[in-house]
């Protein structure tokens, strides 16, 4: 019925530790059809720095919300898949270390008419944002570029 697509980036991070934080990338799908289903497809180019004193691993998990980046907070869309592991990496040496890493993340997520951020059976614009959290902040810096694509069936 309909394809959106958005290019993206951010180089937000959560303002603590552990804390899913809005990271400023969002898309807004105009649907048509009140009973139709929309996909999400999310695909995250993420470029870390990470220095491994005191963390023994460093991840950062991610997840579909719903509403803008003004919008708090944001509530998962899929029930029971609120934490996907964007990245993980591990000291592979056990000592302090500062370690660059990039990686790519890539989700589709089928929202179902009655879960789309505008209610149930609506039509109209639909807003999925991408939150996410570090394990330790402080230790970390992130940027992202991602690629949106949203179609309705």
């Amino acid at each position: 019925l309909g394809v959106t697509h958005k290019d993206d980036s951010s180089s937000n991070r959560p303002a603590d530790d552990d804390d899913y934080e809005n990271t400023g990338m969002f898309v807004t799908h105009t649907k048509t059809s009140a009973t139709s289903d929309l996909y999400v497809q999310f695909n995250c180019y993420v470029n870390i720095a990470v220095d491994f004193d005191p963390p023994a691993s460093s991840v950062i998990t991610g997840y579909l919300g719903n509403g803008t980046a003004s919008t708090s907070p944001l509530n998962p869309i899929i029930s029971g898949t609120s934490a996907h592991v964007q990245i993980l990496i591990e000291d592979p040496i056990g000592t302090s270390g500062t370690w660059d890493w990039t990686n790519t993340f890539s989700r589709v997520f089928k929202v179902t008419a009655a879960n789309c951020p505008a209610g149930a059976g609506t039509t109209g614009a639909q807003t999925f944002t991408w939150v996410n959290k570090m394990n330790d902040r402080s230790e970390m810096l992130q940027v992202l570029a991602a690629s949106w694509m949203v179609w309705e069936v």
